[in-house]
């Protein structure tokens, strides 16, 4: 797969890129789950709740749910400041 920041820069050399200006079958693939939107960083901090809520506070199983790995989860929750706390 093309490198999708190379190829926002060549469609978009200058000013904002925007979701115009990514290759389009980065939206016809699994890359883009069902109800994810492009948007900021709110978003992402209230999915990522979402996910922990529906998957009980199992953060194995909310990474799946996200369609990201337990790892960048972490790096997330630290990021926004989500904590843990057992029930």
């Amino acid at each position: 797969m093309i490198n999708v920041l190379e190829y926002a820069l060549v469609v978009c050399p200058k000013g904002l890129i925007e979701p115009q200006h990514l290759p389009p079958r980065l939206f016809d693939s699994e890359c883009v789950r069902p109800g994810y939107e492009l948007e900021g960083a709110g978003g992402e901090r209230q999915r990522i709740i979402d996910a922990l809520r529906k998957s009980k506070g199992k953060r194995g199983k909310a990474a799946k749910l996200l369609g990201i790995s337990r790892v960048t989860l972490w790096k997330r929750l630290r990021q926004y400041g989500i904590e843990l706390v057992p029930e």
